[in-house]
Parts: structure tokens; sequence; C-alpha cells
């Protein structure tokens, strides 16, 4: 039997082998806690870690010393909300309704909290303007915090400008940078970032391990979630995860030599599989703006077809999801498509595929012949 086709890199990559290699000494001869300052084996994890350190800022233009490593984008995420309210005299954030599950929900409970957070509504496209958030910013806002590119449709946001703007209010620019990270050029101080999350697992690095990026001079305004230990620069206590960060770094390592070919290569299949799609499928509606997207990304509504069938019908063959990992349990519709009012029957049969490193043409076609099959069965 043929395996099944991964098309849900948006949810997860899978570690590159290189990357595995790099990490596996960590997991036995060099074992150390990173914090044991006094043998060797202390020694050799604290140096691994502060090469990954490194590696990490090179790919997004920041300072080894404004790493700070977590376990993944959620915790990055709720650290840079929660820690900057909690110093600061203004209390006010502002964000968007199609922001990833993990500012979605700590933006309501800074609410239930007595904060006042704002959710801006993207245009049609799925994109943030910077009129919606001119109209929304005021003196009482602490953060704004903005995704660089959407985790269902892809979009990208005009961050640099996003960022100016919110600096002419005197608050500060938190950006979610988790899936642009090795498919768009970053460089977090040209674009006027001042704190961003990243995650490993996204990268085709291991899963349980990412960073939050903050400005060294913002530092000691950041509340840390966690006490014990006084690690990362005091943002982030408990034992670091030496194979997990050791992986981390190598992962943007080789993102910084092949981004730019891997890019154009997966933006091909995707144009490929989307050719082949709408020459056949009169029916289906692409979510979001093609022009400004991440180059594997394709959010797909189908009409006159129940999606909860073709979803079922183009299993096991395919691994392709209905939105974000982090809201898959729930039955409720999209936060993201129901941002771009699209309607409910609509969301119910929308799909979101994510192409990426380890995708070959051979596996676009077939998945274009799965789905073309099914849907024009289930039109029928």
């Amino acid at each position: 039997m043929r395996r099944p086709v991964y098309l849900d890199n948006h949810a997860t990559t899978a570690v590159d082998p290189l990357v595995l290699e790099a990490m596996l000494p960590y997991f036995t001869g060099e074992f150390g806690n990173a914090a044991s300052v006094g043998h060797i084996y202390g020694w050799k994890a604290e140096a691994a870690v502060e090469q990954a350190r490194c590696e990490v800022a090179d790919l997004i233009g920041a300072k080894p010393n404004e790493i700070i490593f977590t376990s993944g984008a959620t915790e990055s995420n709720n650290t840079a909300l929660k820690g900057l309210v909690c110093n600061s005299k203004k209390s006010d954030i502002i964000t968007s309704s199609i922001e990833h599950s993990s500012i979605i929900d700590t933006g309501n409970a800074l609410k239930g909290l007595g904060r006042q957070v704002t959710f801006i509504k993207p245009d049609e496209k799925g994109i943030i303007s910077p009129e919606s958030l001119k109209k929304t910013l005021d003196k009482t806002t602490v953060l704004v915090s903005l995704m660089f590119a959407n985790n269902e449709i892809g979009t990208i946001n005009d961050i640099a400008t996003l960022a100016q703007i919110t600096h002419e209010h005197e608050a500060l620019f938190h950006c979610d940078i988790v899936q642009a990270v090795g498919k768009f050029p970053i460089n977090v101080h040209k674009q006027n970032i001042d704190l961003a999350s990243l995650s490993a697992h996204k990268i085709y690095g291991p899963k349980g391990v990412g960073a939050l990026f903050v400005k060294r001079n913002l530092q000691s305004q950041v509340h840390p979630l966690l006490h014990g230990g006084k690690h990362e620069q005091g943002i982030r206590s408990g034992t670091l995860n030496v194979p997990g960060i050791v992986g981390f770094g190598a992962a943007c390592t080789i993102l910084k030599k092949v981004m730019v070919t891997e890019n154009n290569r997966i933006l091909h299949l995707r144009d490929r599989l989307l050719n082949l799609l709408t020459k056949a499928l009169p029916n289906i509606q692409v979510n979001g703006c093609l022009k400004r997207r991440l180059s594997g990304n394709l959010n797909i509504s189908f009409n006159n077809v129940d999606g909860e069938e073709l979803f079922i019908a183009t299993q096991p063959a395919l691994a392709i999801s209905r939105g974000s990992a982090c809201a898959t349990s729930s039955a409720k519709i999209s936060h993201v498509l129901n941002s771009l009012n699209i309607s409910n029957s609509l969301a119910q049969a929308t799909f979101r595929i994510g192409i990426g490193r380890f995708n070959t043409v051979d596996e676009i076609d077939f998945a274009a012949r799965i789905i073309i099959e099914e849907t024009l069965r289930l039109m029928v």
C-alpha cells in the first residue's frame, strides 16, 4: 500500500534527518544539564545551547542574548502578552480576530481579569490593514500582537508598517512569526519587532521547543510565567531541553541555506496543485490572498459538497486538515474563516493544505487526483 501523502505541514513538519543527527549525542553521551556549571558535562551542554541560540538569532536578525528558549510558541505567546501586562502601568492590548488560538485565548483570559483587549478584524482577504490599527490605538495601549503569516489561510501582513504605527503610539509590538520563519525574510530589528514567538516543529525541528525573541532593553519589563531558577535572562525558569534546543538551532541553520530554493520549489508544487484542481473543479474557492501568501499554503472551500463526506473520502490516502491543529477538537467553525464572513456551510467544506520540504511532484499529482475524483463523485 502507498503511504498516505502528508500535506499538513502547517500543523507540524517532519524532523529533518540532519536535525536528528545533530540532536542524538545530547540524549546519551552529552547528556549534561546546561545549568550545571561545575563540570565538563554541564559545560558541553551549555556550549551547545549557546551555539543554538546563535543559530536561531542569526535566522531572524536578532542578537543571541535576545533569544529566550521556551517549550514552544504557545508558551512564548503567553509570556509576551501576560508578561508585559503584569509590569506595565498601561494595560490595553490590541490583537486580531484571526490570530493563533494561543493569542486569542490568552487575550480572552486577560479580558476576564479586567484588561481591555481589542480584536481587530481583517479585510476580506485576511490581511490586517494599517488603517484599522491606527483607528484602534490610543495612549492606554501597552502591546499590539499581530501575526506575520496566518496559520490557516497563509496571508502575510505588512509587519514593518504595523510595527511602526504601533511605536508612533508609544506601544510595544509582538509578532507571532511561527509560520513565516524560513518562508519569508525576517529581520526583527529592521522590521521594528519588539518581541517575536517561534516554534521548532514548524521548521523541520523537534516538537516541544520554541523561543521568544525579546529586545535586550525590554527584557526587564517581561514578568516571568514560571519561577524557580532564573534561567533564560530571568524570563523563563526550568531545565533546558538541550537536545531539542540543539535541533532547533540545526533546523535554523539548514533553513538559512535552503530558504530561497526551497520556497521556489514549494511554490511550484502549490501552483501545480491549484492549477490541477481549478481545471477539473469549477466549484472551488481559494480563501485569502494568493499574492501575499505563504508559498506552501492553500485554503480551499468546496461549493455544493458535504465537507465531512469529502474529508472522510480522502482518508487515509491524504493527510490534510480542516483548520488549525490547535482547534480541530472543537466542532466550531474556524474563527479565521468566520472573520472572513465565509458561510458556515462553506466553512465546513474547507480544507487547509500545507506543502513542505519533503513533498514531491508525484505526491502532488496523486493528491490532486484523489481530491478531484472524490469531489466529482460526491457532486453527482
